[in-house]
């Protein structure tokens, strides 16, 4: 069991860690990173693309950092240029795997003329990287290095706040768009969605999913007219207010009288 030593070096005295406090802090830091929920380490294999991928998920909400494949190469691609005799297992997909941070990445130099000031990136030149490789019988996947070396600060609010962290699954959207449809405060939506699935959104997103199902609505009235038109002597007439918003659609269809006079219905 761990110690607490009092050294009263001086008169106020201080509370000192003993060695054996320390030999622990050391021993529970080891077995973080041997045992740790979602860590990665250097040999570590893999069957299959889906439990590499699955490894790398668990890494990510983990350790709060968020990867992209920056190069990758397919078993197909490795069978008919570097490796035409190995035979790979199919379930690999991959031969070659390079995840960075979002931070990081290719360096790129600019070549703008300062029409558009306000563009953004994400890139800081983060050089972390997680190489993953297959095997030399071509059967496993394994991780080849790690370079654990970020340059930026990483926090558990930062990651959820990412655009690929909020995007929500399709029962998630459904639901939220039938709340939109009849209304619903969008902060009370924007609450409902994290306490049902832990995602956190920003007002922004349910903007953006209710303006998206009005662009839908436009685009399949004018198909509708653009169908309607077709129809032989047919007359559309479409009508908008002020606010350029459709009010009203008028369709007729001509009807032919026995002595030959042509009217609409």
């Amino acid at each position: 069991m761990a110690k607490f030593v009092f050294s009263p070096v001086t008169t106020r005295g201080f509370w000192r860690v003993s060695f054996e406090c320390q030999l622990l802090l050391l021993y529970a830091r080891f077995i973080h990173w041997f045992y740790g929920s979602g860590m990665l380490r250097c040999g570590d294999e893999f069957k299959s693309y889906e439990d590499l991928c699955d490894a790398i998920s668990a890494f990510q909400q983990a350790e709060f950092v968020q990867l992209y494949v920056r190069h990758s190469r397919t078993i197909e691609s490795a069978s008919a240029t570097r490796a035409p005799k190995k035979k790979f297992n199919e379930y690999l997909v991959f031969s070659e795997i390079d995840y960075v941070c979002h931070h990081g990445g290719k360096d790129y130099k600019t070549t703008s003329t300062g029409k558009r000031p306000h563009q953004k990136t994400y890139q800081m030149g983060c050089q972390f990287r997680v190489k993953v490789r297959c095997s030399q019988n071509g059967q496993v996947l394994f991780i080849k290095a790690i370079e654990n070396d970020h340059n930026h600060e990483i926090s558990e609010k930062a990651f959820k706040h990412h655009p690929r962290q909020r995007r929500l699954s399709e029962p998630s959207v459904k639901e939220a768009k039938n709340m939109l449809e009849v209304k619903a405060n969008k902060k009370m939506v924007q609450q409902h969605i994290f306490k049902q699935s832990g995602k956190v959104v920003i007002l922004k997103d349910l903007h953006n999913l209710a303006s998206k199902d009005k662009r839908n609505e436009v685009i399949n009235v004018s198909t509708l007219v653009e169908e309607m038109k077709k129809v032989n002597g047919a007359f559309v007439e479409v009508s908008k207010d002020e606010s350029d918003t459709l009010s009203s659609v008028y369709y007729s269809l001509p009807i032919y009288y026995n002595q030959g006079e042509k009217g609409y219905s």
